[in-house]
């Protein structure tokens, strides 16, 4: 499973030099840096929408910052790559080889200096919409895989409009986002944030839909459609999909883990456990991780480093970083590789909690899909818990027992609906 990694591959290293490698690939440091003040003006729009949602000129204030921003690297994105076009259309030597690799390296560096902005307008959409309906987003409608980004903000035809959209739905006391400033949302050009639900406009700067816009036309009126009946026919390929809810309010260690950031600035490090065979790490100096990993009491340890997923880009759709750290200067750290969180789970302890219900769960990390199958004696059919709900422990420092009995009391409901069907 993507960013896992074995704990004892761990215990015998330093901080500073393990996760130095792991950060290389997300070094914005100097780069963020020129930019503190954007950055601490818009960790200050999101905290004042944090306390009141219906503050529509904080969010007004905070898109607009964004815009600016991202539009700022995009020019710098084009400059760069103008110049490594001309350079690689002239004979090589070691100076201009030597100019390329820095221009390849600054490149993408921008492109995740532009992640970081976009990290701001995901913490505005799941601050007001649900975040199992916007995973939905994420994906393309005619397969699993996610769906394309819309690229530049820069010269985007239609971008006038959208703007103007935006400013009359905040006018009429709707609050709204732009779609191009979230890393999630990957549909539509406005969505209306009215309901637990996404509202998604497609903004229309001709009297024709090309092929194109028909394409994205017919994607989220099957979202839209999902959303409202909760069951989707041909979405993504499949024949039926159902939305179920989870039963009880989503059980979070957000606070547990902000509470140990805090911590670790005073220690250097500091280690939770909320809940049998679930630890999680806070890091903030170099240091030997063997002591600390000594306080770990597991017997099958699964370890996501938290700081890989936000290095490869990958976070989405899961529920922001940038909403679940609260302290300006942690986040800023985070974003920069200065503060490291781990997540540990214990894989026998997930099984434990299905034992507890009368389940057998075999765990089985070749399967990328749904590693963990559930059984029940005596009863015909299997549930499953897939990847994607078990990284949520982990990226969403969320209860462990919470999913199993939720995926559990999904799975029970399921087999009553079948022998009351067949009852009637």
């Amino acid at each position: 499973m993507h960013a896992a990694l074995g704990l004892r591959s761990l215990t015998g290293s330093r901080t500073g030099k393990w996760f130095n490698v792991l950060n290389s690939t997300f070094s914005v440091q100097s780069m963020l840096g020129y930019r503190r003040k954007s950055f601490r003006a818009a960790h200050s729009f999101l905290a004042e929408l944090r306390a009141e949602p219906s503050n529509f000129d904080a969010l007004w204030s905070l898109q607009r910052l964004l815009i600016r921003e991202i539009r700022r690297v995009e020019e710098r994105i084009r400059a760069s790559k103008k110049e490594l076009k001309s350079l690689e259309l002239v004979s090589s030597d070691k100076g201009s080889e030597r100019r390329i690799s820095y221009l390849i390296n600054r490149v993408e560096r921008l492109r995740s200096l532009n992640f970081v902005w976009k990290c701001f307008g995901d913490a505005v959409a799941f601050l007001y919409m649900d975040k199992f309906a916007l995973k939905q987003t994420y994906y393309s409608t005619y397969g699993s895989s996610p769906k394309q980004d819309a690229g530049f903000l820069t010269d985007k035809e239609g971008f006038e409009a959208e703007l103007a959209l935006l400013e009359k739905a905040l006018a009429d006391g709707f609050p709204a986002l732009l779609v191009d400033l979230t890393n999630t949302i990957r549909h539509g050009d406005v969505c209306l944030m009215i309901g637990p639900d996404p509202h998604l406009v497609e903004v229309k700067t001709g009297r024709k839909l090309d092929k194109r816009g028909k394409k994205q036309a017919k994607s989220i009126e099957q979202l839209h459609d999902f959303f409202e009946s909760d069951v989707a026919h041909g979405l993504r390929g499949m024949r039926e999909i159902y939305r179920v809810e989870y039963q009880g309010s989503d059980q979070s260690y957000a606070i547990e883990i902000n509470n140990c950031i805090e911590k670790a600035y005073e220690t250097g490090s500091a280690l939770i456990n909320p809940e049998t065979g679930l630890y999680f790490l806070a890091i903030t100096d170099d240091q030997p991780l063997g002591k600390l990993f000594q306080q770990i009491d597991v017997r099958r340890p699964w370890v996501l480093y938290l700081n890989q997923f936000k290095a490869n880009r990958n976070w989405m759709p899961y529920y922001p970083f940038s909403l679940t750290i609260r302290t300006e200067r942690h986040l800023y750290d985070f974003f920069r590789g200065e503060l490291h969180l781990l997540t540990v789970i214990d894989v026998e302890a997930l099984r434990d909690l299905a034992a507890e219900k009368g389940f057998i769960a075999n765990f089985d990390p070749s399967d990328l899909d749904t590693p963990f199958k559930l059984t029940k004696p005596g009863i015909t059919g299997r549930a499953g818990i897939s990847a994607h709900l078990l990284k949520r422990i982990g990226l969403e420092f969320t209860s462990p027992r919470w999913i199993v009995d939720g995926v559990i009391e999904g799975f029970r409901r399921n087999i009553r609906g079948v022998q009351d069907g067949a009852a009637q």
